[in-house]
């Protein structure tokens, strides 16, 4: 609600007395300001391409905030280096020189921060260029082909980066609106009592795949997209999730030797042709055995218990 100002003008009037012997005369000096003959400054006019990206900083969330002045705000702080020009262009500073950016590539998320493909602030919060490192892309099958070789890989951000360049969007009549649900094996899918409608995607499943072995234990990676909910056209928004499977036997407490080719070849012939929905594991323990599977249990040591927890129930 608007405050309202009342301004009010009090008269004062002076009474005089009936008496005639007595006269009295009441003066009143006025001193008038003169008018002010300066040239009030004009609102500035916003061009409508600046006006776009300021609406789609909004839109983003309550986190980031553009300035009519062309500065980023995060929260309460200026986000360094990141500028707006009047014509609504985006510009980063990058080793001492502005360059252009194209608006496609920068994302806003209350969550995630701001992110710029092929940028990423070091520890001075200065911003600086990185090469995405390019690999293969292998189909379900031929998985065996697309090797990596260095777990940090996963965790550094370096694979997922390349991923994300292989993004596509949702088609809005396509999507999966069924709910996700956990069962009582801690498998967290959507609702299977709910039938899903013919034609819909719950997620992009077949875009790559990869193999990595460490310490002896073989692992097939299966890179994966989901929709957000909150913009599930927006392929920069997707949830991109690294799922993978053990490729070993497990048996008697004890992860063994990796199972033969054939089936191998047979669970990736089925994971191409019959897969449409993924099964997230909300654990780092083999099914029903209590068996520590190592890369996963990595996974929660490096992220933390309490963000993967955080990241599972995004989905529920």
């Amino acid at each position: 609600m608007k405050k309202s100002i009342i301004f009010l003008f009090i008269l004062a009037s002076i009474l005089s007395a009936c008496a005639p012997q007595v006269t009295v005369t009441s003066e009143v000096t006025v001193t008038l300001t003169p008018l002010s003959t300066e040239t009030p400054i004009p609102t500035p006019t916003l061009h409508p391409q600046f006006i776009e990206v300021q609406e789609k900083i909004a839109a983003s969330g309550q986190r980031f905030t553009l300035n009519q002045d062309g500065t980023v705000k995060d929260g309460s702080d200026i986000i360094p280096g990141l500028t707006v020009t009047p014509n609504g262009t985006m510009m980063l500073i990058v080793g001492g020189e502005e360059i252009e950016l194209d608006s496609s590539n920068i994302s806003f998320d209350d969550e995630n921060g701001v992110s710029i493909v092929g940028y990423e602030q070091n520890e001075e919060d200065e911003w600086v260029k990185f090469e995405i490192k390019e690999y293969p892309i292998c189909s379900s099958v031929e998985y065996r082909n697309c090797v990596i070789e260095n777990v940090d890989e996963l965790f550094d951000g370096s694979y997922m980066r390349w991923f994300a360049t292989l993004s596509q969007p949702f088609a809005e009549g396509q999507l999966d609106k069924r709910p996700w649900y956990k069962d009582g094996f801690g498998f967290l899918a959507p609702d299977a009592w709910v039938e899903r409608e013919p034609g819909t995607v719950t997620a992009h499943l077949n875009v790559t795949f990869a193999v990595l072995v460490m310490d002896g234990v073989q692992y097939k990676l299966i890179p994966f997209e989901l929709p957000d909910p909150s913009d599930p056209t927006n392929p920069d928004k997707n949830i991109r999730v690294l799922g993978f499977q053990l490729e070993n036997r497990v048996q008697n407490g004890l992860i063994g030797e990796v199972h033969p080719e054939a089936i191998l070849n047979r669970r990736a012939l089925y994971w191409a042709e019959q897969v449409k929905v993924p099964s997230i594991v909300t654990d780092f323990h083999y099914f029903q055995t209590g068996v520590e599977v190592p890369l996963a249990e990595m996974t929660w040591d490096k992220i933390g218990k309490e963000k993967m927890a955080e990241i599972f129930q995004r989905l529920e």
